[in-house]
């Protein structure tokens, strides 16, 4: 799979610049990898967030990146018309279906062995309330059978500007946090969701929830 890109005229002059409207502050993305597989972990507010991440990956290291999302979300008429009409050349949205979750982990696998950028949501979805949620085991299980660095991303105020059930964007901006890699050798798989969660909580200023 092709990784590096060429930004086109109308996405890197009129798109990116737009989403610029929505963001107060970014730190860290320079931590995004230059080559290689990467897993980019954030916390999950809104469909605002698939498109900030994708924003930051394409500006900063001209990389392709890839969505694991839940097959639901590739249904919303408002977010794959954004997507189909400026985005399918740079971001993949890879559907899952939770209820097949080993699928998924071998479809995410295979973007990894191919050196890709991965981004999913350790939480598994977004938020109602704005509150960081527990993460999931699936991302441990992924990073121990792939040993592929982890990225994790704090974000805050999305969920203000885009909540679940709302279609048009408030004027409220966003703050994006990379942190710096998160490298793993053999941990338990919840042990490698709890530190990645921990790190999420931290760079999104909030309470992390460990489940038992």
């Amino acid at each position: 799979m092709k990784d590096k890109i060429r930004l086109g005229f109308f996405l890197k002059n009129i798109i990116l610049p737009i989403l610029d409207n929505w963001v107060r502050h970014v730190e860290g993305a320079s931590n995004i990898p230059e080559a290689g597989p990467a897993i980019i972990a954030p916390n999950h507010l809104s469909y605002l967030d698939h498109f900030l991440i994708g924003k930051f990956v394409l500006t900063e290291r001209k990389r392709k990146v890839h969505i694991l999302t839940k097959k639901e979300h590739t249904i919303n008429p408002l977010h794959m018309l954004w997507y189909r009409l400026f985005f399918e050349k740079y971001v993949t949205m890879i559907p899952i279906d939770r209820k097949m979750g080993r699928d998924g982990l071998r479809v995410a696998e295979e973007y990894l062995n191919n050196g890709c950028v991965l981004m999913l949501y350790p939480e598994g979805t977004r938020s109602l309330d704005g509150k960081l949620q527990s993460g999931k085991s699936g991302i441990g299980t992924l990073v121990r059978r792939t040993s592929t660095p982890v990225i994790p991303v704090g974000i805050k105020g999305t969920f203000e500007i885009l909540p679940k059930g709302r279609f048009w964007p408030t004027k409220q901006k966003a703050d994006v946090s990379f942190g710096e890699k998160l490298v793993f050798n053999g941990e338990p798989p919840k042990a490698i969701t709890d530190t990645i969660m921990k790190k999420i909580a931290e760079l999104s200023g909030q309470e992390i929830k460990i489940e038992g």
